[in-house]
């Protein structure tokens, strides 16, 4: 199957039925619109990582909060944890974390810090992970697109076949051909394969009865049967039905190889009736004639005739074919009536005759068709040995096929589709039978009739046996004529999922040299319009689908995370009902920030004036200097705010469970004296930084008045 032209891939919004309605919704635009949207989906997808890391982050720490004594690690681990560091940033400091603390109780500690860093390794594989998905949201290589085209329509049935028909018939067997070879006969991994939605379209090859009246059947010799079984079009032929409009085709072939006894006869060639005569070669001195039913182009009993003369002479083997339609409407392109042992009144009956002429083997042959026993004269091969060569039992073998159709529509309402009797290709799409079909169910079945009678048994001359034969092969296979109808069979298939798809395109693209739409119906009602846009194809290049569930649910979870993370962590846990609900992780949450760690420091060398000790971010008093934590400390006086300076103090209260402006001023300023009782009091001794132990034991302590929770 060519490759579709891109003037005729439909841009835009549309559901891909085989998806579902929910997964299948689907963009098609251009590979660079396609490529900014991957960039703006990867750097979405960063952000709803981080957000959610964030989050994560919070909830970790909320959860690991003790309302209790902690060794340092503890600490150094939720200080950490609150400057909500990035997943690698975790790893790595927890690693520092554990090398810092590895000689202390090194099994502890490893188990102590196994639980962040395995969460620091999720997410970071997490991140990678969701940024390569993402881009999976948009696919460019071997999409699938709708076709849109100026020229969707089918080939004109009736009349019978034009020149419009053969040159169409001419241009996709070229197609076909390479279509069969490379998707039916192997595994489908070539380029032609990877443009239909479907690469082949698999069928079941099983022993059955005779098909006909068994007298005309070869005895010992069983049939065949080549049953697809009910194909849903939308895979099969690659259409975007959706499901109230289903339709389904099956194609069943039975073939049986035919009996020639009593159905031959020789005649010189002056004795052959006129109307054969004129198909004949003039030098043929002998012809023989089968009768298996009478011949409607030749208005004569038999209905094929085989040369003798060319069974002296030519190596190469020949095939010709007749069909006998079996609907009225489809008489006029019958070439043969099958009467007597042939006739079937619910299918039609096509005959493949194959002529051995002077064909030879290398080995006897036992396969029915290709039956070679005949012992030529001795072959001297290019290599100078003698051997001997097999020619065919018989001058030409006969293969009975009766074909039937049976189409199948989604009813309404039904949970499975109705279907037709199994039968010969109906004229009209009414002879069906199918009442409750829908106007784009009978536009999907009036295709696949026009397809059907388009490519049959009567189309192919070519025989897999023939580059077996004289060509240094030994043997072929006793079931050798299975084959070629197998192959016969693939190519149908083939011929059919190509007419389908060249519906919505319009057989005439692919007719280069038409001049006009002569013998093409254009569609023109409101159902076959419709249909001109349910081809699926596939496209490699150009074009880019986009998801558009994906994109959806990373833009809406990137958005709600994002909102989650800026509202819940920087304003509503900073509200009065939250604060109290989370209570009192929370405030270690607000104590383990940056700010609050910067402020309790120098609280701790004696500087500044601080408040809003609950808050996110304390502040000072206006105004009010602070130096440097890297300087060492130098003695600061510091007053409760509200307080005249000569209550000024070199120190600060750093252990409290109570905020500044809920201790008495007078507690808070009051020395610690000798009729205290300590129990009710701690002792805080802040020494100067420049100070070394002993001395600061001789300064005198400040100490000052703090109630135990």
């Amino acid at each position: 199957m060519s490759e579709l032209d891109p003037q005729y891939v439909r841009k835009g919004f549309w559901i891909n039925e085989a998806a579902g309605p929910t997964m299948g919704k689907t963009i098609t635009t251009d590979t660079r619109t396609g490529t900014i949207v991957i960039v703006l989906l990867t750097l979405v997808s960063t952000l709803a990582s981080t957000h959610l890391w964030q989050i994560v982050l919070f909830l970790f720490h909320h959860f690991r909060c003790r309302d209790s004594l902690a060794d340092a690690l503890f600490r150094q681990e939720q200080a950490y944890l609150r400057t909500q560091p990035s997943p690698v940033g975790l790893l790595a400091n927890h690693i520092k974390l554990w090398w810092t603390w590895r000689g202390r109780n090194s099994s502890k500690h490893v188990f102590q810090l196994l639980p962040q860093l395995l969460l620091a390794v999720f997410f970071a594989v997490l991140g990678i992970a969701a940024s390569i998905l993402s881009s999976y949201i948009i696919t460019s290589n071997g999409i699938e697109v709708l076709v849109s085209s100026p020229y969707c329509g089918t080939l004109q049935s009736r009349p019978p076949k034009s020149a419009v028909w053969n040159e169409y018939l001419t241009a996709t067997t070229q197609v076909m051909n390479a279509v069969t070879d490379g998707c039916y006969l192997s595994e489908p991994t070539g380029a032609e394969c990877q443009r239909m939605i479907s690469p082949r379209i698999s069928f079941t090859t099983n022993e059955v009865e005779c098909p006909f009246d068994a007298s005309v059947c070869k005895e010992n010799v069983t049939a065949v049967q080549l049953d697809s079984g009910l194909q849903d079009v939308n895979p099969g032929f690659g259409l975007n039905l959706p499901d109230r409009d289903k339709v389904f085709y099956r194609k069943v072939s039975t073939c049986a190889v035919l009996s020639h006894e009593n159905r031959t006869k020789v005649y010189n060639l002056s004795d052959v009736p006129d109307p054969i005569k004129q198909s004949l070669n003039p030098l043929d001195q002998q012809v023989m004639l089968f009768d298996y039913g009478p011949s409607v182009s030749w208005e004569v009993d038999e209905t094929f005739s085989v040369s003798l003369l060319a069974s002296n002479y030519s190596t190469s083997m020949s095939v010709k074919g007749q069909q006998s339609f079996n609907s009225p409407d489809m008489y006029p392109f019958s070439t043969f009536n099958a009467t007597g042992a042939l006739f079937r009144s619910n299918a039609d009956v096509f005959l493949r005759i194959i002529a051995m002429n002077s064909a030879y083997f290398y080995a006897p042959v036992n396969d029915p068709i290709f039956s070679a026993h005949r012992v030529l004269s001795n072959h001297l091969l290019q290599s100078g040995v003698e051997r001997d060569l097999y020619g065919g039992d018989f001058p030409a073998e006969v293969i009975g096929c009766a074909l039937q159709h049976q189409f199948c529509v989604k009813g309404p309402g039904s949970s499975g589709p109705v279907c037709s009797d199994l039968m010969s290709l109906p004229g009209t799409v009414d002879k069906i039978g199918l009442a409750n079909a829908t106007d784009l169910q009978q536009s999907v079945l009036e295709v696949i009739l026009v397809a059907a009678f388009a490519f049959d048994m009567s189309n192919f001359e070519t025989l897999r046996a023939q580059s077996e034969a004289g060509i240094g092969r030994f043997n072929i296979p006793d079931n050798q004529w299975v084959k070629e109808l197998q192959a016969w069979e693939s190519s149908i298939w083939a011929a059919l999922q190509i007419e389908v798809s060249d519906y919505a395109i319009g057989p005439q693209v692919r007719m280069r040299n038409l001049t006009s739409a002569y013998g093409i119906n254009l569609a023109n009602t409101t159902a076959e319009e419709q249909l001109c846009r349910m081809q699926r194809m596939r496209k490699s290049g150009g074009f880019a689908n986009i998801n558009v569930f994906g994109l959806a649910f990373v833009i809406t979870f990137a958005f709600v995370v994002a909102i989650l993370d800026l509202v819940l962590l920087r304003f509503l846990i900073y509200l009065g009902k939250f604060r109290k609900a989370l209570s009192p992780r929370l405030d270690q949450w607000i104590q383990d920030g940056v700010y609050q760690l910067q402020r309790q420091t120098y609280q701790a060398r004696g500087e500044g004036t601080w408040s809003r000790l609950d808050q996110e971010i304390p502040v000072t008093e206006d105004g009010e200097l602070l130096d440097m934590l890297t300087r060492p400390h130098r003695q600061m006086t510091s007053h409760v705010p509200g307080l005249a300076p000569k209550y000024s103090m070199p120190l600060t209260l750093v252990a409290s469970n109570r905020s500044a402006d809920e201790l008495p001023k007078k507690e808070m300023q009051r020395p610690v004296t000798d009729q205290d009782d300590c129990g009710q009091c701690v002792e805080i001794e802040i020494l100067d930084a420049g100070d070394s132990t002993e001395e600061a034991r001789d300064n005198d302590s400040h100490a000052h008045r703090v109630d135990r929770p």
